[in-house]
């Protein structure tokens, strides 16, 4: 396997569900008069390998390896695939996987996800062609901007692993620490700025200043359980149907991603089948 080191425990939780997800729509939608489509906006190499931490009773970690979400899709019935990404070394991986499978219509973009996947939003007739699209930021590389073209397409499944760690980093405890960076980073990934507004409203006296008047300091109001909130809420201004995220921990326990999933096309029929088969997966794997 080529060493694509990103993930924890919690990677095979996300994988399970995807892999489930994509068996029962390709398979709800075979004799449908339509062109499946498979989008993997940050597909790394086929592969995924991380860390397990050790624990009280071993000593060393264990590197623990699994196929990624490339090499699961394939496995699928989709009748053309798209595969995104930004590093060079993790497209040549991607080249071989397509060279492997020359039986598969495989696509293959070497740039930046939000760019790619705005392009084929904008590039494909949806009127006959339909997708599932995962979206799986290392960070907070994705852009508002992104979800709404997908959006506009209402013909396309969401998966979307939202990096709730990231967002309760740069959205800092106190407003004084944020810096420029920080606010574009947040506010590229939910489309405007009025988070500040909402995440700031509580003020606190800071210490004094050249003057010795007090300055006042805003603090953050929200947990990372309001974080979630705030960005479910967001999601569902967007799409017609999003499901309660899917709380992904960390190898430590520590609140780190929150899975969506997200329904794009407003139609009953299709609307109705998308939700069933999320809520059978779902039940499925997860109780």
């Amino acid at each position: 396997m080529s060493d694509h080191f990103f993930g924890g425990g919690w990677t095979r939780t996300k994988l399970d569900l995807l892999q489930a997800y994509i068996q029962c729509y390709t398979t709800a939608m075979k004799n449908q008069r339509l062109t499946l489509h498979y989008i993997d906006s940050f597909a790394g190499t086929g592969n995924q390998s991380f860390k397990k931490e050790a624990d009280l009773f071993t000593e060393d970690e264990e590197v623990v390896q699994m196929e990624g979400s490339v090499k699961i899709a394939l496995k699928e019935r989709f009748h053309h695939y798209h595969f995104i990404e930004l590093k060079k070394s993790h497209f040549q991986a991607l080249e071989n996987i397509r060279d492997n499978n020359p039986e598969k219509k495989i696509d293959l973009y070497l740039g930046d996800a939000n760019e790619e996947v705005r392009k084929l939003c904008n590039s494909i007739d949806w009127r006959y062609n339909r997708a599932v699209l995962f979206l799986d930021p290392y960070g907070m590389e994705l852009e508002w901007s992104t979800l709404e073209a997908i959006r506009n397409t209402r013909a396309i499944d969401v998966w979307f692993l939202f990096p709730l760690s990231g967002l309760f980093r740069n959205a800092a405890t106190k407003k004084s620490k944020l810096d420029d960076g920080k606010i574009q980073a947040v506010s590229r990934i939910l489309g405007n700025d009025q988070w500040l507004d909402v995440f700031y409203s509580s003020p606190k006296p800071m210490a004094l200043d050249l003057f010795d008047e007090h300055q006042e300091d805003q603090t953050r109001d929200l947990d990372v359980n309001g974080l979630e909130s705030y960005v479910t809420n967001r999601l569902r201004e967007m799409f017609p149907y999003v499901e309660a995220p899917i709380r992904l921990n960390n190898n430590r326990g520590v609140p780190h991603f929150s899975l969506y999933f997200a329904i794009s096309n407003d139609q009953p029929k299709a609307f109705g089948l998308a939700k069933r088969l999320y809520t059978g997966v779902r039940k499925a794997l997860l109780t």
